[in-house]
């Protein structure tokens, strides 16, 4: 059974035990997301969970364990729809979606020691995101905002400014 990830589930997807950088994607989502309209949660088998689903726009991600159902998972997504699949390779092949590109995954973290941040100055999100919209050369739509600010918000992403220059990350 699939379940809508409420208030009583959130731990449960939590608790998911799936190294895959999708469920770090759909755990990060929840983060940001949780109690929001911009994202749908679910989980199959709650009480002993094997897999978790998410969506986000139109954007589809999926992880799976041993023992998922894969043909009631075939059918949710189905009824969900979504323009873009994400998952692992072997999932989407389980339940019988072709792939038109995949590639490898970064997992990477980088490192800037404390000491480095001294000359990097306070802005407010709203300075930040106008040297955004300077550095691509363009007026940003206001959900646009909203989204960079919720996920700063909700540790989500972050951003460290020097001089005119902005760098932001985002899970």
């Amino acid at each position: 059974m699939i379940r809508f990830v409420d208030d009583s589930l959130t731990q449960t997807v939590y608790e998911f035990k799936n190294d895959s950088a999708f469920t770090v994607r759909i755990k990060a989502l929840l983060k940001a997301y949780s109690g929001t309209q911009m994202g749908e949660f679910w989980v199959q088998n709650p009480e002993d969970p094997t897999a978790l689903i998410s969506k986000s726009a139109s954007v589809v991600t999926l992880c799976m364990n041993e023992g998922a159902d894969i043909a009631e998972i075939r059918d949710f997504i189905g009824f969900v729809g979504f323009d873009c699949l994400e998952g692992e390779l072997k999932d989407l092949r389980a339940i019988g979606v072709e792939c038109n590109s995949s590639g490898h995954i970064l997992f990477r973290k980088a490192g800037c020691p404390k000491a480095d941040l001294t000359s990097f100055e306070e802005r407010s999100l709203q300075d930040s995101f106008s040297i955004i919209e300077r550095c691509f050369s363009t007026d940003c739509s206001p959900q646009t905002y909203a989204d960079f600010s919720h996920r700063i918000r909700h540790s989500a992403a972050d951003y460290v400014c020097s001089g005119p220059s902005t760098a932001m990350a985002v899970s």
